[in-house]
């Protein structure tokens, strides 16, 4: 089974020779819709033509949204000009493909293309995209001989069928690894399946929110709505194979570790509450942390005579148009319900505690035209430079945003120079959205750093704000009372129906679920202070258990948690293979290892405007440590997951306690 793909997988393979199939007019119509920078990048790749990479053709600076990049109508002419001559050429000479660039090459593309210089230490990571360096399917092959009684009863148990769970088991699959996925809902796509509040949608632009082993070219829109996103997933199960392994309307009530046998003993409960057991060497967590809504408790609550729910068990049934509506919460959720309702001709109360940062971006709402559609699935390379367009743009761009500067003249409202560029950028794009409207403009301006919270792309929150039916409210909620919300003003606000989208139970990665090893409760054990290992995967203690999206690995300066999820997933899928390539029982983080892990989250945490005297969000526990965020660049994580350091873990034979080794 070495290094073999057993189940014939549709993984991407390079190859010289990409045949185009289209006319003349269907090529000249697809340029019109080229994001430029991109198509320079392609054009340069697919000639090596380095003339293109040309000053008065450098993008101004980073923009996500601007297809022309500044450049004037002649400058635009001459790119699609040369772009139409040199497909023709492509596509009559039989697509062959010339020999790639150089590293140098790839990094001057990358710099120029973005508008910004990228540091040379993004090299590698831009090669594995382009396919130009090992590609990512290479990290799931065997290093060593694994023979078919190696496998024998060996299985993987992965609890949830989210992004994280079905792109776990698409990479077990492909080595061949038997799984079988629990689901507590009635479909899969996880964040995607359950929550369908209207409005709903991605805030990564889909460039980047995909895997990156299965594009998806034919995105209706930038950022897709919930329906599409879940779609995906459910296609990409059925592609894999993984679909047909997925029991769902199932929960994990609970799982226990046995040193001896090195298994885990997995409770379920079925939807119709017939209970069992499921035996497997591994078990890995993909619940996330958007499942577990948090709900506050007012006083008076149980009198309330309308109806009450939180945005994550939307109720389509609830009437909307004419009622009043009361929607508790203005973060990322709330933000793109609040247009929705108000669109839909709800009077909406809006109850805010904390305003957020707001940017606009022209694309949120745009469909994709037919013709960069066209191009990304059949132009060589377009969609690559494409993705890595939004990877820097739309992650680690921002990092230096998010850093504390020391020496900083006003710590009390930005950290440094650009993260008070981008606070006066989104001050200036509020007032000019608000109309001098004074009062609204002092409710909408958080006191807090930009990126103390995730920033909210405009759904056309400001514009919802000013519409007669919309009531942006920044009293304190007093109490509920059978017919609605009274303020600490004393003002009762009536209304028909209360939405909380009021965020989730962030730092209680397990909730409800009972992890146990010797004796111990993982949940208990952790508290409100969950802490992981590298990548947030693995915890001492919990043998031959991996979570994926664990304690700080979500990405809040920007970027997307499919690439997170990605590194982790090709992380825990190495120590699988150790444990099984080794015939070991086990495998288990050393404590050690652990602590010095965690000692150097929390002091660079430290230094990030997540720990800012300011910011307040459910990312916090209770002594105001933030156990969400990862406060690395994407760089940084992707780096740190390529291969774990084995020094780290302790290896249980079968003849050996593995808990005299954990410390060695």
């Amino acid at each position: 089974m070495a290094n073999s793909n057993p189940h014939d997988l549709p993984f991407h393979t390079p190859a010289r020779e990409r045949r185009l199939s289209a006319t003349d007019e269907e090529l000249r119509d697809a340029l019109e819709s080229a994001h430029l920078p991109t198509l320079i990048m392609t054009l340069v790749h697919l000639t090596g033509d380095r003339s293109l990479l040309r000053d008065d053709l450098r993008p101004a600076g980073p923009s996500i949204s601007d297809a022309s990049a500044g450049l004037n109508e002649a400058q635009q002419k001459e790119i699609r000009e040369r772009a139409f001559s040199l497909l023709r050429e492509f596509r009559d000479g039989g697509g062959i493909l010339p020999e790639p660039p150089s590293e140098n090459d790839v990094a001057n593309m990358l710099s120029f293309c973005v508008g910004q210089e990228v540091p040379p230490e993004y090299l590698p990571l831009m090669l594995e995209e382009l396919g130009l360096e090992t590609h990512d399917a290479s990290y799931f092959e065997w290093r060593r001989p694994v023979s078919p009684e190696q496998l024998d009863g060996f299985k993987v148990l992965i609890i949830g069928a989210g992004m994280s769970g079905i792109c776990a088991a698409i990479r077990l699959s492909q080595a061949g690894i038997p799984f079988e996925i629990i689901e507590r809902n009635d479909g899969v796509g996880g964040t995607w399946q359950q929550h369908r509040y209207p409005g709903c949608r991605v805030d990564v632009p889909n460039r980047f929110y995909a895997y990156s082993f299965e594009p998806n070219h034919e995105w209706s829109g930038y950022f897709s709505e919930a329906a599409e996103l879940r779609a995906y997933f459910e296609r990409c199960a059925d592609r894999y194979g993984i679909s047909d392994k997925i029991r769902l309307s199932t929960e994990v009530l609970g799982a226990d570790f046995d040193d001896e046998t090195g298994r885990w003993t997995v409770q379920t409960r079925s939807s119709n509450g017939a209970e069992g057991e499921i035996e497997a060497n591994i078990v890995i967590s993909a619940v996330g942390i958007f499942n577990r809504p948090t709900l506050p408790s007012f006083p008076g609550i149980e009198s309330f005579q309308g109806e009450i729910l939180h945005t994550s068990s939307w109720d389509d049934s609830l009437p909307i148009e004419g009622q009043r509506i009361a929607v508790i919460g203005t973060g990322a959720t709330g933000v793109q319900l609040i247009p929705a309702l108000s669109d839909l001709g709800a009077e909406v109360h809006v109850f805010q505690r904390t305003p957020h940062w707001i940017i606009p971006n022209p694309n949120y709402f745009e469909k994709v035209p037919t013709g960069e559609q066209w191009l990304l699935g059949h132009l060589p390379f377009y969609a690559e430079w494409s993705r890595i367009r939004f990877m820097w743009l739309a992650s680690d761009g921002f990092y230096p945003a998010v850093q504390v500067d020391p020496d900083w003249h006003d710590p009390d409202v930005s950290l440094n120079a650009q993260n008070e560029m981008f606070r006066n950028v989104m001050i200036n794009y509020m007032q000019s959205e608000l109309a001098g409207d004074e009062e609204l403009i002092e409710k909408c301006t958080p006191d807090y750093p930009a990126f103390g919270k995730r920033i909210i792309i405009d759904s056309g929150w400001f514009r919802t704000l000013r519409q007669e039916n919309v009531h942006l409210i920044s009293n304190e909620i007093d109490r509920i009372e059978p017919q609605g919300i009274v303020t600490q003003d004393g003002q009762l606000h009536t209304v028909d129906a209360i939405v909380f989208a009021t965020g989730f139970q962030a730092n209680r990665f397990l909730v409800p679920m009972s992890i146990t090893a010797r004796g111990q409760d993982l949940r208990e054990q952790w508290g409100d202070e969950p802490r992981a290992h590298v990548g947030g995967v693995a915890v001492p203690g919990y043998p031959n258990f991996f979570c994926l999206y664990g304690p700080n690995t979500n990405p809040a300066h920007g970027g997307s948690i499919i690439f997170q999820t990605e590194c982790e997933v090709r992380y825990a899928f190495a120590l699988i293979r150790e444990l099984v390539e080794s015939g070991a029982r086990s495998i288990e983080c050393k404590p050690e290892a652990h602590e010095s892990f965690s000692k150097k989250t929390a002091s660079h945490l430290a230094r990030t405007v997540w720990s800012h005297p300011k910011v307040n969000s459910y990312y916090l526990n209770a002594s105001r440590n933030d156990t969400v965020n990862s406060p690395f660049r994407l760089i940084d994580f992707w780096e740190m997951t390529r291969e774990p350091n084995l020094d780290d873990y302790a290896l249980a034979k079968l003849d050996e306690p593995l808990a005299s080794q954990a410390g060695d």
